[in-house]
């Protein structure tokens, strides 16, 4: 498998079907119609809808009906907590993915708009899946405990402080990893898979999630040691001490996929193409 074509083409088809889920008529404001595509459209990864298709795949699905409109549906999810994440209240970014973050194209009040009209316009999208009612209901079930207070939103208040090595753990795990186990979850629900695959396929989610934030905070720590850093704000974590935890994570999870069988080698090679990203 070329999994870099692979994840090319599952992008493609992505974000044909974002532009059409956010092609607005005249009942929504011009404005935040815009404010929601900039955002949304922008140059991104597109992983975590990527991984509930890729899951729905390896489960055995086959009508992308069922799949595309949670797919969508987690993309503007997780572009609402980029353009929160952003605001001067809490990070401040002024860029993202390369250009002006949304409260700085456009203005502060646009950008809280605009993140709660996504949000909301997501599970709007959830319930136009073909899918049946109670695989409906089970997999938004799994993505709004994973954003929740227990979830990104508990992450996030715990970014905002000083933390200990092990809140570094706890909060890779609410803030990023249990929202890619979501989406692996949502894939192998809406699939059909049984409870334990969908289970153990959870885990191996929170797992991946980890790997990415931890890359996630390496990259960032390479092109900006100040003390502001994730990494850089943790006085008990060095960062050869996260490497090294990212490579044995990235040797686990690479392995148990495995064990799952050749349906899952896509999620083998994206272990190791997380690990080695350089962006």
């Amino acid at each position: 498998m070329n999994i870099t074509a692979r994840i090319e083409s599952d992008r493609r088809l992505i974000n044909l079907h974002l532009n059409r889920v956010l092609k607005f008529g005249v009942a929504v404001p011009e404005r935040l119609a815009a404010a929601m595509r900039y955002s949304v459209l922008s140059p991104g990864k597109r992983i975590r809808p990527i991984l509930a298709l890729e899951t729905y795949f390896a489960c055995g699905g086959r009508r992308r009906d069922w799949i595309l409109p949670f797919c969508c549906g987690l993309e503007l999810i997780h572009s609402f907590s980029l353009i929160h994440d952003d605001l001067p209240a809490i990070d401040n970014d002024n860029y993202r993915r390369g250009r002006p973050s949304l409260h700085r194209k456009f203005d502060e009040a646009t950008a809280i708009i605009a993140g709660d009209a996504l949000l909301a316009k997501a599970f709007e999208v959830f319930a136009l899946s073909r899918a049946p009612d109670e695989r409906k209901i089970r997999a938004i079930h799994a993505i709004s405990s994973a954003i929740g207070p227990s979830g990104m939103a508990g992450g996030q208040i715990l970014d905002i402080d000083q933390f200990s090595e092990m809140d570094y753990f706890r909060i890779a795990k609410l803030k990023t990893a249990e929202f890619f186990a979501a989406a692996i979850s949502t894939g192998a629900i809406i699939a059909g898979a049984s409870a334990e695959r969908e289970k153990r396929l959870f885990k191996l989610g929170v797992d991946l999630g980890t790997l990415f934030q931890l890359t996630d905070d390496l990259l960032d720590y390479e092109t900006d040691r100040s003390p502001d850093s994730s990494v850089g704000r943790n006085i008990n974590l060095t960062f050869n001490q996260l490497q090294l935890e990212a490579q044995k994570l990235a040797k686990s999870t690479e392995m148990r996929f495995r064990r799952l069988g050749p349906e899952f080698d896509f999620f083998a090679q994206l272990t190791e193409l997380i690990l080695k990203r350089r962006k």
